[in-house]
């Protein structure tokens, strides 16, 4: 009986790690495809796909230019186009959120070239959303990866995201945002980076929960 109880006790004693927020990255372990989003996202506006960087277009004769330094995460990276009254999309949720923290959401994006001889897609606005707050980034032919950075506060344990393209940019179809890199951090200080806030961790600085 005594073994029971000491055996019992160390099993509560034994730290659990605690579970952090999580979004899901721009990737699709599939490659490149068209009318398609990256894995653990859906489409929220059609048509946007997946590319792995500059030349030729997933879906044909069209051809990506102006990309700088391909992917800056796996091997895959969004594509959104502008064109006409459409602005492409994909949506995903984050987990493991606090309710009532604060957080920050991260992306990476670039203005880039879609084209053929029919005409282009060229930069535009990209536009983030995540807790009902949106932000729009602007894009220019040359630029490379720039961050752009969401401030949000949790109303649960979970939360929605879309990147979208705001504007028909400059092309003479449209506009070509690409997006890849994204993650979402906590700006509630966390020094060990266990999901519990240094005010109310027992154990600042331990990266476990007893």
């Amino acid at each position: 009986m005594f073994g029971l109880v000491v055996a019992a006790f160390i099993a509560s004693a034994t730290p659990t790690a605690s579970l952090a927020q999580s979004v899901p990255a721009l990737e699709r372990t599939a490659g490149a495809c068209t009318s398609c989003a990256p894995d653990g996202w859906t489409i929220s506006t059609p048509s946007p796909d997946v590319i792995v960087g500059n030349g030729p277009w997933p879906g044909g004769t069209w051809v990506v230019s102006d990309l700088a330094g391909g992917p800056r995460e796996g091997s895959t990276l969004l594509m959104t186009l502008a064109g006409g009254s459409i602005r492409e999309a994909v949506t995903a949720t984050i987990t493991g959120l606090t309710p009532g923290g604060s957080y920050e959401l991260s992306v990476y994006y670039q203005g880039a070239t879609l084209s053929s001889s029919a005409g282009t897609y060229v930069n535009g606005d990209f536009r983030v959303t995540v807790a009902g707050t949106t932000a729009d980034f602007p894009t220019s032919s040359g630029d490379a990866w720039s961050e752009a950075v969401v401030p949000f506060t949790a109303s649960g344990t979970t939360a929605s995201v879309i990147l979208s393209i705001r504007d028909l940019g400059t092309g003479t179809f449209g506009g070509f945002v690409a997006a890849d890199d994204i993650s979402v951090r906590s700006t509630i200080p966390d020094a060990d980076g266990d999901g519990d806030p240094d005010a109310t961790d027992c154990a600042p600085g331990d990266p476990t929960i007893f």
